[in-house]
């Protein structure tokens, strides 16, 4: 151990560290203490030893309160090797690593803010730091940050440290352009260091991570991390999003600046108050060629809420302006979820939005939205396009998940994340809905389902649209309860509607449970599966009509519009009890062939009526109302089949919804 070096003297217990230059111990002269670094010069390379004392001069000019202060420098001989040492100030503290996993937002981005004014001090003097790590850094006795060890790294000759075995430790905290060529960087390399020691003080992870430095490298330069908030959820979408833009792969992507990540970590918070109350709402999807049908029957007063697809709107102007001049709460399916698939290539409408993915043969990919950057523009993107048709209700992108381990839904969160963010800054009077697109299989399991309610309801929308898969007229009583449970808990938690999507006559049974919404086509659309998103059509052209026989709480497939099954029921005992009264209806058993619009405006005529006497009822008289429809069904199902009537090749939804409905009784509803 040597005792004296230059005059400073020290003692084998006041032994400090070891860290990647070398070993540093407390050491005193004329009564004053001081910490000095030595290692042996082989570590240096030989075309920096005359630059040395110079680099050191230059480092002796950084003058702040926040930065340790060096005094001299120099060369010493023992035992037949020599020493380089550097003698700084010694300052009493803990290392900022001692942090890491705090998870206390406030604290730690407090720290880093205090962090940030001198490391711009340091990059004013022309110096990089070039090994920025929560070692190298020591909050003192004031809960002030003090750097250590700046610009070192350009002195030490990496290659000769990385056969000792000792260099892994920095590798974590380098950017991707430092790996690749350490002397042409500049101070943007240093905010990539603050990303990642940011991301372990909040999550106690490092964002890369390898059991060797190659794959670690491969890590830093290809793979973006993790998002913080999947590993600690009390993170701010703020203090994320700022993480994640100092961990972009591109220098130019990042702050281009301390001041601007002061900025944005001074962003004023806007507190949001949910745009939409929990009234009963029915939202009706219409299709490209329904323009005359929407018109007729919102002027009607037959509609009273409208969803469309937006990859309709820039190729079918007249009906979005319909839809516009009805001046009804309007929102869309922004239709990402198909834009993921190969058989957008066969949609020209998909392929025509300005948000999908720019190749007539490559669908959008996961790694399309690794970035901060890139996740905020496609974000933009979706939103100003339902601006441009004016969408009054605003949708988020979201894409189909099949369960928490998707990695589309990690995507889909951030997604919605910015879409808040971006709706506050520039469209802060429209609501803004979410979107839900899952398998439901798993919803049995309360973990996956209570991990899904906690990561939604903390992200805040004005309302939800849930898309299950499968759910239809063939789905089985767990499916179906376990989905209904979903909408239930998700409504009761964000106290926000949440409208069940693509439903028909199910949708009037959550109605009467409690749920705010539903939403189908018109005589259509009203089932879902992940099978739907890949399908080559566009719509439902060439389906054969579907009539609602509401006393059935069934849709009735009619071959080619012919009105066969129509008047099969009209040889029925109960066929009074099954006629409908409704105008578009009159004479209708006189006609051979019914045509498209008239089944239709049937539809939005009943279900008019369905939904205001729902409106009308309390919640218990809800649930009479719907039970009593539902035996009724079942009673004439029953009917009809001992008649020999073959309405429908499968009534047993009506069985499953009943059921349905008990198991709800069971848990208080």
């Amino acid at each position: 151990m040597i005792s004296n070096i230059a005059g400073y003297h020290t003692k084998e217990e006041w032994f400090l560290g070891k860290g990647s230059f070398g070993s540093v111990y407390r050491a005193e002269k004329d009564g004053k203490s001081y910490a000095i670094k030595i290692f042996q010069t082989e570590f240096l390379k030989d075309e920096y030893k005359k630059f040395l004392d110079r680099e050191v001069d230059a480092l002796r000019k950084i003058d702040h309160p926040q930065v340790v202060k060096f005094y001299e420098s120099g060369i010493f001989s023992d035992k037949g090797f020599d020493y380089f040492y550097i003698v700084m100030d010694f300052i009493e503290g803990k290392k900022l690593s001692t942090y890491v996993g705090s998870g206390d937002e406030k604290l730690i981005v407090g720290i880093i803010e205090s962090l940030l004014v001198p490391l711009e001090a340091i990059h004013a003097g022309g110096i990089l730091h070039r090994d920025l790590k929560p070692d190298n850094i020591i909050i003192d006795q004031k809960g002030t940050p003090i750097i250590l060890d700046f610009g070192l790294s350009k002195i030490i000759d990496y290659t000769s440290i990385i056969q000792t075995g000792e260099f892994a430790g920095t590798f974590y905290f380098m950017s991707p352009e430092q790996i690749v060529d350490s002397k042409n960087i500049d101070a943007r390399s240093d905010y990539f260091a603050v990303g990642v020691i940011l991301y372990q003080l909040l999550t106690g992870l490092l964002p890369f991570d390898a059991p060797n430095i190659p794959a670690l490298i491969e890590e830093i330069q290809k793979r973006y991390p993790k998002a913080p908030s999947d590993i600690n959820p009390n993170i701010s979408n703020k203090t994320e999003n700022v993480i994640l833009k100092l961990l972009e792969k591109q220098p130019y992507s990042r702050y281009q600046s301390t001041a601007e990540i002061i900025s944005a970590f001074s962003e004023e918070i806007i507190l949001r108050k949910a745009k939409l109350d929990l009234r009963i709402r029915n939202y009706v999807r219409v299709l490209n060629n329904e323009k005359t049908v929407f018109k007729k029957a919102s002027e009607a007063g037959l509609i009273s809420e409208v969803l469309y697809p937006a990859n309709l709107f820039a190729s079918y102007k007249p009906t979005v302006k319909v839809i516009q001049d009805s001046r009804l709460p309007f929102t869309t399916d922004p239709s990402t979820n198909r834009l993921n698939y190969p058989a957008f290539s066969s949609s020209p409408t998909l392929q025509e939005l300005p948000y999908s993915s720019g190749s007539d043969t490559t669908p959008l990919q996961k790694k399309d939205f690794h970035s901060i950057t890139q996740i905020q523009e496609y974000v933009k993107k979706v939103i100003d396009h339902q601006i441009m048709y004016g969408v009054n209700e605003l949708a988020a992108p979201f894409f189909f998940a099949k369960d928490p381990s998707d990695e589309w839904y990690s995507i889909n969160l951030k997604l919605l994340k910015e879409s808040i963010d971006y709706r506050d800054k520039n469209h802060s009077e429209l609501p803004l809905w979410a979107g839900i697109c899952m398998n439901v299989d798993g919803w049995h399991d309360d973990d996956i389902k209570n991990e899904i309610l906690n990561k939604y309801v903390k992200n805040a929308p004005d309302g939800f649209f849930v898309y299950g898969d499968p759910v239809s007229n063939s789905a089985n009583l767990a499916q179906v309860f376990h989905y209904s449970d979903f909408l239930i808990k998700l409504q009761k938690a964000s106290n926000v509607p949440v409208i069940t999507a693509r439903v028909n006559g199910l949708g009037l049974v959550l109605l009467c449970l409690g749920l705010s919404g539903m939403s189908c086509g018109i005589s259509g659309l009203d089932s879902f599966q992940e099978g739907l998103l890949s399908d080559q059509k566009e719509d439902t052209y060439g389906m054969d009509p579907r009539y609602y026989i509401p006393e059935l709480m069934s849709l009735v497939t009619l071959k080619k519009g012919i009105t066969t099954k129509l008047k099969d029921i009209n040889k029925s005992s109960i066929s009074e009890a099954l006629k409908c009264p409704c105008p578009y209806c009159k004479d209708i058993l006189e006609e051979e062939v019914l045509i498209s619009e008239r089944v239709k405006m049937h539809f939005l005529y009943r279900r008019k009526e369905e939904m205001d006497t729902i409106n009308s009822l309390n919640e218990e008289e809800r649930l009479k109302y719907i039970e009593e429809r539902l035996a009724k069904a079942l009673e004439y199902k029953k009917t009809l089949t001992k008649e020999g009537f073959k309405i429908s090749s499968d009534f047993s939804h009506l069985n499953t919804w009943k059921s349905l409905i008990e198991e709800f009784k069971k848990l208080g509803v």
